[in-house]
């Protein structure tokens, strides 16, 4: 079966309450997705990138819920050797609490189960936030893309870290 297909919890992930779990991402879960993402981002993606991802084989679609809410989604392109964590969001109410740590973890481990020898992704340079989680992961920025996002122009750091699966 294709990595974004299956639609059943991955595994448990305990938070406090014992009610987080990952699970596969389906377009049964687009619409909080869409929610989510015009929440975090200037240029969101649009419901065509995201049904994009779910019939591609080579995309890891992952969601966190939490008490059966999808509050956060990570999707990433098995382009081996590297993942390319291509989108990672956190509802608003629920950022800073560890949830994107979360799912980056998670999906840099199905990457590594798939064969992937590293992670690559981009971000804002202004998104001091989203840079200290990655740095926290191990992530090092490799280069910089001058104006590389619009809405508004804005340089893109590329990041990297090697295949180790811990955090």
């Amino acid at each position: 079966m294709a990595p974004n297909t299956q639609s059943k919890a991955l595994h448990d992930d305990p938070d406090v309450n014992g009610e987080q779990e990952i699970v596969r991402l389906e377009e049964r879960h687009l619409h909080s997705m869409l929610v989510i993402e015009h929440s975090s981002f200037e240029s969101p993606w649009c419901s065509g990138d995201f049904e994009s991802a779910f019939r591609d084989s080579r995309t890891l679609c992952l969601g966190l819920q939490l008490r059966g809410k999808l509050i956060g989604y990570a999707i990433g392109y098995l382009q081996i050797p590297p993942l390319h964590l291509a989108n990672l969001a956190v509802g608003p109410e629920y950022r800073r609490r560890g949830y994107g740590l979360t799912l980056v973890q998670r999906i840099i481990c199905e990457g590594v189960n798939a064969g992937c020898t590293g992670c690559t992704l981009e971000v804002r340079a202004s998104n001091e936030r989203a840079q200290r989680l990655y740095h926290v992961l191990g992530f090092e920025t490799i280069d910089v893309w001058p104006r590389h996002y619009s809405g508004p122009v804005e340089d893109g750091l590329i990041m990297y870290r090697g295949s180790k699966v811990d955090g």
